[in-house]
């Protein structure tokens, strides 16, 4: 930046004296020698400009154009330092031979030009000698240069450590404003050493003179996660909570870290605090989300999703959002978020394929299958997609196109239990095709043999052949967290029926007469049983 504005201030100087070297153009060609004030015309300064502004998107091109107008201006100090610096930039060894002895010949006790001849002795090996110039480009005015400061310290760490932190101690002594860097890297050069507890040492004096410093408190943490002390590394996090130089970040650190040691309680003030703090910060409303969730605050969990900073870019909040409005059982509020999310993430499978789920839990399976349909054209093969398809179009009662889609999975991977289920049920239950159906039954309870689903269909199936005895087995063997679906109810309620145990039957149709799906045909097999 100090370069750019000096060669501005130059633009402006010069374009005066270009104008003029302009007019005295018409002077004789016979001259032999021009003035050097006839190198800066207005192309040459306008090029100048121009190649500033290149040299951090196009570096090599910066230099050829440097080199084009260093050819004009031979002797001019600006290029030098530009070319010496720019043939570093781009590894150009052959070229920091060429301008960097030629920098130091010209401005011999330039700070910049010691330091661009110590970094060429480095790079050809001779350490003593880059040790040799950094130290002068030191003593003429390069200390208020960090980056020759920190290339010094760097060479000095690589041949002699002790050497790196005597310096280290003379420059803060010499530099009071310097306390801060000098410290953190004479605790990085023991660090180098193994010598952690010197590091330590530093850190602990640094933070004794300067108690209000974050850096030493938090370098000295780092030293202790490193070791994977935790336990001393959130001691380091309470002397910096006793200094009031905790922020959110370092709350959530804390908290992260007792969540790592199982510790859920502590944990919760910490990302309390963080929240107090930044009530949209990302991970604090996160944790605090699940945290209420664990104790089936279920509204609580959502609002605290809702302040994140991140709900409104990620879709996978929102998604947990609804599934919160869902446990907290307000399921209108739920299927209103999801369309919000939907219009939000119009282009989010994971928001889709949510959406078209909450859709069939409110039984509106036409427009679940519109979703759907969108998500298929994205993902055609995908099979979860189709069988939700599958299962919109049953309830809408395209049965055909439903066993299209069902075979087309099975076509495509034999060994799709829920597809074979899916359609063996069908063909069982709607059609006259129950050997072909129970075919597919079978083959899926060989793939699954403990799914619950599949063996109330290979009931079903024998139900179907009239073997009331052999479904009635199966029924009755199965786990007891199956017994509760309404359809599974059903069938031992119809398989009781039909061997004549009609206490059995009754008793099964009876827990079905409050459900939506199944209550009014439960209601007229118990009426037809009782008219008996």
């Amino acid at each position: 930046m100090k370069k750019l504005f000096t060669y501005v201030l130059f633009l402006l100087i010069s374009l005066n004296l270009a104008a003029q070297t302009e007019q005295k153009q018409t002077q004789t060609e016979s001259q032999e020698t021009p003035k050097q004030e006839d190198v800066y015309t207005k192309d040459f300064l306008t090029k100048f400009a121009d190649t500033l502004y290149l040299e951090k998107e196009n570096p090599k091109a910066a230099l050829k154009n440097y080199e084009e107008l260093f050819n004009q201006a031979p002797n001019d100090i600006t290029l030098l330092e530009s070319l010496s610096e720019l043939c570093f930039v781009t590894n150009d060894k052959p070229c920091a031979e060429k301008y960097v002895p030629l920098y130091l010949k010209e401005d011999p006790q330039n700070s910049q030009a010691l330091a661009f001849s110590a970094q060429l002795a480095w790079q050809k090996g001779n350490l003593k000698q880059a040790q040799e110039y950094y130290a002068a480009a030191l003593k003429n005015g390069g200390q208020q240069n960090q980056n020759i400061l920190m290339q010094y310290l760097t060479l000095l760490n690589a041949i002699d450590k002790e050497e790196a932190i005597k310096f280290l101690k003379e420059l803060e002594q010499e530099n009071n404003l310097l306390y801060l860097p000098i410290n953190l890297e004479i605790a990085q050069v023991y660090l180098n050493q193994n010598d952690t507890q010197k590091a330590l040492l530093t850190l602990d004096n640094a933070i004794k003179k300067h108690p209000q410093t974050k850096e030493f408190y938090l370098a000295k943490a780092k030293i202790y996660e490193i070791k994977k002390d935790i336990n001393k590394m959130l001691s380091v996090y309470e002397e910096m909570d006793k200094e009031g130089l905790l922020d959110a970040e370092d709350l959530v650190k804390i908290g992260a870290y007792y969540t790592l040691q199982n510790k859920p309680k502590d944990a919760y003030k910490y990302y309390l605090r963080a929240y107090e703090l930044e009530p949209s910060h990302p991970q604090a409303c996160e944790f605090l989300s699940l945290w209420e969730q664990s104790q089936k605050n279920y509204l609580k969990a959502e609002s605290y999703l809702r302040q994140s900073e991140s709900f409104k870019t990620n879709p996978s909040l929102r998604v947990k959002q609804v599934h919160l409005l869902k446990l907290a059982g307000e399921q209108q509020k739920a299927l209103t978020a999801m369309q919000q999310a939907y219009q939000d993430f119009n282009d989010s499978i994971e928001i889709g394929f949510y959406y078209a789920l909450l859709l069939e839990d409110n039984k509106d399976y036409k427009q679940a299958g519109k979703v759907l349909e969108k998500l298929l054209e994205k993902q055609a093969d995908n099979e979860e997609f189709l069988l939700s398809y599958a299962y919109t179009l049953q309830k809408t009662n395209n049965h055909k196109k439903m066993q299209k889609v069902l075979e087309q999975i099975i076509n495509k991977n034999p060994k799709n239990d829920e597809a074979l289920n899916f359609l063996g049920y069908y063909l069982v239950d709607q059609t006259k095709q129950i050997e072909k159906g129970g075919e597919y039954i079978k083959q899926a309870i060989a793939l699954n043999p403990k799914n619950g689903a599949t063996i109330d269909s290979l009931a079903w199936y024998y139900y179907k052949k009239g073997d009331y005895k052999k479904s009635l087995n199966l029924l009755e063997n199965l786990p007891i967290k199956y017994k509760s679906d309404p359809e599974i109810v059903l069938h031992l309620a119809k398989v009781y029926q039909s061997l004549d145990d009609i206490s059995n039957a009754l008793k099964y149709y009876q827990l079905l007469l409050n459900s939506d799906e199944y209550g009014t045909q439960a209601q007229k097999a118990i009426n037809k049983i009782n008219k008996k």
